[in-house]
C-alpha cells in the first residue's frame, strides 16, 4: 500500500512506477491468500481487487492527463480500463473512468452508456451505496458533458449533502440548471 501512496504524491510516469510496484504488491498478497486455501479469505480477497481496480483507475486518468503525449497512452488506458473491470466489475469508479477515456477518444454514446453502468451500482437515496466524493464529483461532470442534466443535477444533490461549502459543487449546478 505504500507504493500506493507514492503513485498519488507523484507525477506522470514515476506516478505509474510506483502504482505498478505497488499493484504487484497486491497481487503477491491475493497469491499467499489464494495459496494458503482457507476459504474465508473472499472478502479480503475482493478488497485487495477493489484497490487493485482503483490504482488501475488512476494510472488511466495519468495516461489522460500527465502523460497523453506518450504513444501508448490510448492503448494503455483501455487496458487499465478493462483489466479494472475484469477484476472488480461491481466498482462504480471503474465505470466512470471508462466513460471518462471513452469521451477522451470522442464517443459519446459509449460514454452514456458507461456512466450509466456506474450510476446503476449505487443507489442515490441510499447514502451507504455512494461512491466517494471525488468519483461523484467526476460522475456528474460526464453526466453533463453527455446531456444528462437531470441525472448529473441528482448526483450532485448528494454530493452536496456531503460538502455544502464546495464552490465547484455551487458552480456545477448553476452551469446544469442553464443547460436544461
Amino acid at each position: 500500500a505504500t507504493y500506493l501512496y507514492l503513485g498519488q504524491l507523484c507525477l506522470g510516469a514515476e506516478a505509474v512506477a510506483f502504482y505498478e510496484m505497488g499493484i504487484k504488491g497486491l497481487e503477491d498478497e491475493i497469491e499467499i491468500l489464494v495459496a494458503s486455501g482457507g476459504g474465508d479469505e473472499e472478502e479480503e480477497i475482493n478488497s485487495l481487487k477493489r484497490k487493485i481496480s482503483s490504482a488501475l483507475c488512476s494510472m488511466t486518468e495519468i495516461y489522460m492527463t500527465d502523460c497523453c503525449d506518450d504513444p501508448l497512452a490510448e492503448q494503455n488506458c483501455t487496458a487499465f480500463t478493462a483489466r479494472a473491470q475484469q477484476l472488480d466489475p461491481a466498482s462504480p469508479e471503474v465505470h466512470q473512468t471508462r466513460a471518462s477515456v471513452l469521451l477522451s477518444r470522442c464517443l459519446p454514446a459509449e460514454a452514456a452508456h458507461a456512466i450509466a453502468d456506474s450510476l446503476a451500482l449505487w443507489s442515490l437515496e441510499k447514502h451507504n451505496t455512494w461512491p466517494a466524493y471525488p468519483t461523484r464529483l467526476a460522475s456528474a461532470k460526464i453526466l453533463m458533458e453527455v446531456g444528462s442534466n437531470e441525472e448529473a443535477a441528482a448526483v450532485l444533490e448528494t454530493v452536496l449533502k456531503e460538502n455544502d461549502e464546495d464552490l465547484e459543487v455551487w458552480y456545477l449546478f448553476s452551469w446544469c440548471y442553464y443547460r436544461m
